[in-house]
């Protein structure tokens, strides 16, 4: 599936199953930036937190063309990390880490923030999306993607 700049309502689904309770999962989503066409993407996630879990959304171009976004391909990153939301720059090799709110995140609650790429932090050369989620798995968890003009948003529930 391709997520072009006018796709509308796509579903993911959910995230591949871990082999163990408390691990790793991911999925990659191949995208096409179309910059005549986008003034923004827009990454919303929304999670159930607790002290131990995160999940990244990243943003690059697949240079090996394996179906893989790898850490070193990633231009981008968002995502919630151990009740810390967090944005990395990898061009720019700088990360921003900003704390939950300003009461505690309380264990199992929901957050949701939206991240925006503004067109000029566009490059058309990204051609992938990676979603990670790393701790106890949730039952229900699924990406959602939704194209709006001008942009495309990215949820990730």
């Amino acid at each position: 599936m391709l997520l072009p700049a006018m796709a509308i309502g796509t579903a993911v689904g959910p995230l591949p199953p871990s082999g163990c309770a408390d691990t790793e999962a991911s999925t990659n989503l191949p995208l096409r930036v179309e910059l005549a066409d986008m003034s923004r993407i827009e990454f919303a996630l929304s999670l159930v937190a607790t002290p131990s879990n995160s999940v990244e959304v990243a943003v690059g171009t697949d240079a090996n063309a394996d179906g893989v976004l790898s850490p070193d391909e990633a231009d981008q990153a968002f995502g919630w990390n151990c009740g810390r939301w967090f944005r990395r720059d990898g061009v720019m090799d700088a990360e921003l880490v900003e704390e939950s709110g300003a009461a505690p995140v309380e264990h199992g609650s929901r957050v949701e923030k939206t991240f925006v790429l503004r067109r000029r932090e566009l490059d058309p050369a990204w051609n992938m999306v990676r979603v990670v989620r790393r701790g106890p798995a949730v039952v229900g968890e699924v990406a959602l993607v939704e194209g709006k003009r001008p942009g495309v948003l990215l949820m990730v529930r």
